[in-house]
């Protein structure tokens, strides 16, 4: 997994594809998601979202754009802060603007 992902088109790419000759994060075993289980777990929440915008029948940029637009696009705010967002969100039933 990359150390420091700059924003969630990257963070997509790791989990569909693999970055840099890595596997895809989709793809891993349970010992390997629990070997980096912290970073795997937190981007866990944005893969979830954009897997299931994509299977409502958007395509990953169009889902990624739209996460950005609810939660203050690519420039204004940090993934970890997208990220934790998120995840109170889902605490509390997920972002109405995302629930497709």
């Amino acid at each position: 997994m990359l150390p420091f992902p700059r924003d969630l088109h990257t963070l997509w790419q790791e989990y569909e594809f693999g970055i840099g000759g890595r596997k895809a994060a989709k793809l891993f075993t349970a010992t390997e998601r629990g070997r980096d289980k912290y970073n795997y777990h937190r981007r866990k929440v944005v893969w979830e979202r954009i897997s299931f915008m994509i299977r409502v029948g958007y395509t990953a940029q169009t889902a990624i754009d739209r996460i950005y637009q609810v939660y203050g696009g690519a420039n204004n705010r940090s993934i970890t802060t997208i990220i934790n967002q998120m995840r109170n969100d889902r605490q509390t039933g997920g972002n109405p603007q995302l629930n497709v």
